[in-house]
């Protein structure tokens, strides 16, 4: 794209053979072979405008709020609505690095997740869908193919060190509705073989995290205790997400009479999530001890 701003001086060549301009662009008592010519170049990555693709918390909370309030109604009356929902949350689930920058707060300095916004309009959302997995499956598929796309299989993460990096990992935590998804699972008979797409984004999202390095597990813990900091949104939706995962994990367990992978990835999560709570406390203890001071 142009910038239409950079430019650079080409002066034409003289001599025999040389390239000559005609005199009728030169200015008056100019020599054509002092003729300067200031065009635009081209820059890559750079345009006259520039659109990022973003889903914000505003434009989710107006999705919501145009949804049935009976849970009957939502897939009757409601189905453009529920259809534009399902898609957008989606797109942006597939793709990680658009992810990371989804639900942020608007005109800060440093990218800082609207946890709190997001959640409230998140659980509004499973409230008007009444436990149904039409929707949630569609995300359960998104996200798989988004934590594929982060983290190609084999070995640690060694990259992923900071907290703009790990923030997808999260809400791969809080969108989906992880109790719903899996609680057909868990109930199963043992014995059973698992099918669908949600266990496996579910294990796939547990490896992912196991697969960071130190300084990503920090990032994941520090981002959790400061920008998911609300006791509420621990309780009702990060920790139910871990504690699902773990108890479905527990069950593949008891299914193949063994103790498989995802069972310590499991423990692991909800150590960075217990981790992170600590930290919170700690942020708040020395906030309320400056306010004093």
């Amino acid at each position: 794209a142009n910038s239409g701003k950079l430019t650079v001086e080409m002066s034409p060549k003289t001599g025999p053979g040389d390239l000559t301009f005609p005199a009728s662009l030169a200015a008056p008592g100019t020599p054509n072979d002092a003729l300067v010519f200031l065009g635009r170049v081209v820059q890559p990555g750079v345009a006259q405008c520039v659109n990022f693709i973003s889903f914000t918390v505003e434009e989710l909370a107006s999705m919501a709020l145009e949804l049935p309030e009976k849970p009957s109604e939502v897939m009757e009356t409601g189905q453009t609505v529920v259809d534009m929902l399902r898609t957008s949350m989606a797109t942006i689930l597939k793709c990680p690095t658009v992810l990371g920058s989804c639900f942020l707060f608007p005109l800060t300095n440093e990218a800082r997740l609207n946890a709190g916004g997001l959640c409230e309009q998140i659980l509004e959302i499973r409230r008007k869908f009444a436990g149904s997995l039409v929707v949630e499956q569609h995300w359960a598929s998104a996200t798989l193919q988004g934590v594929r796309a982060l983290a190609p299989a084999g070995g640690l993460l060694k990259n992923m060190r900071t907290v703009d990096q790990v923030r997808s990992l999260l809400l791969w935590l809080i969108v989906p509705d992880w109790p719903v998804l899996l609680a057909g699972f868990i109930q199963d008979a043992v014995g059973r073989i698992p099918s669908g797409e949600p266990f496996e984004a579910a294990k796939e999202l547990l490896a992912t995290i196991a697969r960071l390095p130190v300084q990503g597990r920090a990032a994941f813990r520090d981002v959790v205790a400061e920008e998911c900091g609300d006791t509420a949104l621990l309780r009702d939706v990060l920790l139910a997400a871990a504690r699902a995962l773990a108890n479905a994990s527990l069950r593949q367990c008891i299914r193949m009479e063994r103790v498989e992978n995802p069972m310590w990835e499991a423990v692991l999560l909800l150590q960075l999530l217990w981790a992170a709570d600590a930290c919170r406390v700690r942020i708040a203890a020395g906030a309320a001890m400056a306010a004093r001071a």
